[in-house]
């Protein structure tokens, strides 16, 4: 059974396909990314995933059929979008290329880590590099809109320090 706020948003949320987006399909990320150290730690940021959430909602009320490609966040799906769940750059890419085919505009709003932890280091190597950078994380996941044709409409929202 439907909890009254479900309901309600059935009721009154927008036809499908009616609006300025009418047909089209949108692919968002939002959140941010969570890139391992090791077993036990990894490097993040603050991203609630609030914007990409938004203009997800706002995109499924223009008519869209809207995939959203989110990192680790507290966030309520909007009614009508799709979700996949990723937790690193590398997820989040791959989640992205793999739908990106489909897709006539794509607006990147996920803060992506920039650095990842490097696989195959020993402890005293690890500890070393704490507190510096490791591999570049986000440089492949900023590519994805250079690739997908002249077409596309491709976004990036930015942060006031960037």
């Amino acid at each position: 059974m439907w909890e009254p706020i479900q309901l309600a948003e059935s009721l009154l949320a927008p036809p499908v396909n009616a609006g300025l987006l009418a047909g089209l399909n949108v692919l968002i990320t939002a959140g941010p990314t969570r890139e391992r150290l090791d077993p036990v730690r990894y490097l993040t940021n603050r991203s609630s995933g609030k914007m990409g959430f938004a203009v997800a909602e706002a995109a499924r009320e223009a008519g869209a059929h809207v995939t959203v490609v989110t990192g680790p966040v507290q966030l309520q799906t909007p009614m009508g979008v799709t979700r996949i769940n990723v937790e690193s750059a590398r997820d989040m890419y791959a989640a992205v290329h793999r739908q990106v085919g489909d897709t006539d505009i794509f607006i990147a709003a996920a803060a992506v880590a920039d650095f990842s932890g490097e696989r195959g280091q020993t402890k005293d190597q690890e500890a070393r590099r704490l507190g510096t950078a490791g591999t570049r994380a986000g440089a492949r996941y900023h590519q994805i809109g250079g690739r997908h044709g002249e077409a596309s409409l491709r976004g990036r929202f930015r942060g006031r320090n960037q």
